[in-house]
């Protein structure tokens, strides 16, 4: 069975297992798991509530997620911004504004860090990993923006951190999730193609029953 091996050198945080990289459905939003199957106060009010919706409970269940290690203080002033770490094993690499921001149209944001974090992954052969900011959590303060490493031969997981706004002070909580990383294959490579609707009438009814039905209700107990 292949497998997905996460790493680091820093004997703290590999001896800190509550630190360490999560399966996703380990960090689910605490307001998700609040959520009932139904809502409304009788039979005839009750509606369906995001938790019976494929997308949220199949995010939830597949790649890792990656904690902060430490706490991470940001200073933000006018042309630049400071940092600090209360552990020597930790730091961030400013990345100016000619590199990225100058050119990318992202509102708001201020500066771009990346995080060395110390974590390394190491894939099989041919598969990478895709990293994504952390769905429906509140971070209103930073994000990790969207990227592909290539860990089969990259193994070195740095996270870019993208300020937002214009707070001067900003805190990274040591727990606190950063990203979610989620592997691949690479050579699954699809090509594009428009079809008539007829000819894939059938499958996508089908398809439509079984999202909509109970089916997939009982099946979402497992993640939750």
């Amino acid at each position: 069975m292949k497998k997905i091996i996460w790493t680091t050198s820093i004997q703290e945080l590999s001896d800190t297992p509550e630190l360490h990289i999560k399966n996703t459905r380990e960090v689910i939003p605490s307001w998700f798991k609040k959520i009932k199957i139904h809502e409304g106060k009788n039979f005839l009010d009750k509606i369906k509530t995001v938790k019976t919706c494929p997308s949220f409970a199949e995010i939830f269940n597949e790649g890792f997620v990656m904690l902060s290690p430490v706490d991470i203080y940001i200073n933000v002033k006018e042309n630049y911004y400071e940092w600090r770490i209360p552990s020597p094993l930790f730091r961030l690499e400013e990345h100016p504004k000619e590199q990225f921001l100058k050119f990318a149209n992202i509102p708001n944001a201020s500066y771009v860090s990346k995080f060395i974090s110390s974590w390394n992954c190491i894939t099989p052969k041919g598969y990478s990993l895709r990293q994504m900011p952390m769905f429906y959590e509140e971070q209103p303060d930073f994000y990790v923006p969207y990227g592909v490493v290539k860990t089969d031969y990259s193994h070195e997981i740095n996270p870019q951190l993208i300020f937002n706004g214009d707070k001067k002070e900003i805190h990274i909580k040591q727990g606190q999730p950063l990203a979610i990383y989620v592997p691949y294959k690479r050579k699954d490579k699809l090509n594009l193609s428009i079809e008539d609707y007829s000819i894939h009438n059938r499958k996508i009814k089908q398809s439509s029953f079984y999202t909509s039905g109970s089916t997939f209700r009982s099946n979402y107990h497992k993640y939750n």
